[in-house]
């Protein structure tokens, strides 16, 4: 059997505008895979009502390797030169996402653990039942390849 590991993030902040529906859609509808969730930000109170259902969360502002990179790129905020903010130089968001990663695969070892281990981002709202046996026949060969058009419903990468 395929074991399969789902990976997200999100900043507490972001609760009401999109990561609860994003908690409550994954765990309602993706079948037979175990989650885990990163997150950072002052409160978690949220997640309790989940706490059974998640099978890993983690708090990434434990994270000492984020934390040193963060210190460390500052100035790799966003803003352009001319003030303004782009949210694709925006490395101090992103770099969430990069360490859950790096932590679940490499730091916790989930990929002795997993034969997937697949991201999904958490304004991610999923529609209707999506079982694992789904999830393994689309990226049984390896690569996943989304065209463009629906590249905004389905993010997933593949990590091991």
């Amino acid at each position: 059997m395929t074991e399969v590991l789902v990976v997200s993030s999100f900043n507490t902040s972001s609760w009401d505008r999109y990561s609860k529906e994003f908690i409550e859609t994954l765990l309602d509808k993706w079948k037979d895979v175990d989650v885990a969730i990163y997150y950072d930000g002052p409160s978690t109170d949220m997640l309790t009502l989940y706490k059974d259902k998640i099978d890993y969360m983690f708090n990434l502002d434990d994270n000492e390797n984020l934390q040193f990179f963060k210190n460390n790129n500052k100035k790799r905020n966003g803003k352009e030169p001319n003030g303004v903010y782009n949210y694709r130089l925006d490395a101090l968001k992103f770099s969430n996402k990069a360490f859950a990663l790096v932590d679940a695969y490499l730091e916790r070892d989930f990929k002795s653990k997993y034969d997937w281990i697949v991201w999904i981002d958490a304004d991610t709202v999923t529609r209707k039942e999506f079982p694992k046996e789904e999830l393994v026949k689309i990226t049984s060969g390896g690569t996943i390849s989304i065209p463009k058009q629906f590249r905004r419903y389905l993010e997933m990468q593949k990590i091991c």
